[in-house]
């Protein structure tokens, strides 16, 4: 609920979790449970520090801010710092809403839940930046060439800026200066 707020978008999400139980819960636990963390919601939102959803999420994406292990580390550490720590000591823990536990198998399924939810974010990510670019007159065959090929100049019916647009975006700024064919 931190991430979405007390909406119908984190119940369904909470529904989707609650699919995964085994055995499952019956509906009124699941009402029973949905209506307590509500509670907790309503709670937190008077106390000071609160921080409402949209707030939250605009705090950062989980996108590192370079593609190196270091990178990746830091935005792991950002965004699980709550549930994952390591110690010489006890080697990896992870809280489990209650208590923290020492299980190396646990902290890599907060691990492997995170790398979930970043694959997402990137897949939106991209999925939006092409229908913009799409918006701009970039064409279907461009976008979806990416990387390598639009270093070839694979442009066809895609208008100069929308071959710079597609270029900086899928290969990076350091690529923009392109020779468009014929110009």
């Amino acid at each position: 609920m931190k991430r979405f707020g007390y909406n119908e978008e984190a119940h369904e999400i909470f529904l989707k979790e609650a699919a995964k139980c085994d055995p499952p819960l019956e509906d009124h636990q699941l009402e029973k449970i949905w209506h307590s963390a509500a509670k907790t919601v309503k709670w937190a939102e008077n106390h000071e520090g609160y921080i409402p959803p949209e707030q939250f999420n605009a705090i950062g994406s989980l996108k590192p801010d370079d593609y190196s292990d270091v990178g990746q580390a830091k935005v792991i550490a950002m965004d699980c710092a709550a549930e994952l720590a390591f110690t010489p000591g006890t080697d990896f823990i992870r809280f489990t809403g209650k208590r923290w536990e020492e299980s190396r198998s646990k902290a890599l399924g907060l691990v492997i839940e995170f790398l979930d939810r970043q694959l997402e974010e990137a897949t939106t990510c991209v999925e939006t930046t092409a229908k913009r670019l799409m918006d701009l007159g970039v064409s279907e065959e461009a976008i979806n060439a990416r990387g390598k090929a639009l270093q070839k100049g694979n442009f066809h019916n895609t208008s100069p800026i929308g071959a710079v647009l597609c270029v900086t975006f899928f290969i990076g700024p350091s690529s923009v200066l392109v020779r468009w064919p014929g110009r």
